[in-house]
């Protein structure tokens, strides 16, 4: 079985990706307020402390094995 451990960070020569995390809050919800970028992701509604409670839920399953 994967865990959630085994894939937090994935290199390659150009791009880093790794899990999100509540500190990411702000430039998650920077870019989802961005008219450039928001066409393109999922429509927000409130504010940063709003869009940290979310991902602090997320972790939450993502710990659990439900996302």
């Amino acid at each position: 079985m994967v865990t959630v451990d085994d894939v937090s960070r994935i290199e390659g020569p150009n791009l880093t990706l790794r899990l999100i995390t509540p500190d990411d809050a702000e430039y998650v919800f920077g870019l989802r307020t961005d008219q450039q970028y928001n066409s393109y992701l999922s429509p927000v509604n409130g504010d940063v402390g709003s869009q940290r409670a979310w991902i602090e839920a997320y972790k939450m399953r993502e710990g659990e094995l439900g996302e």
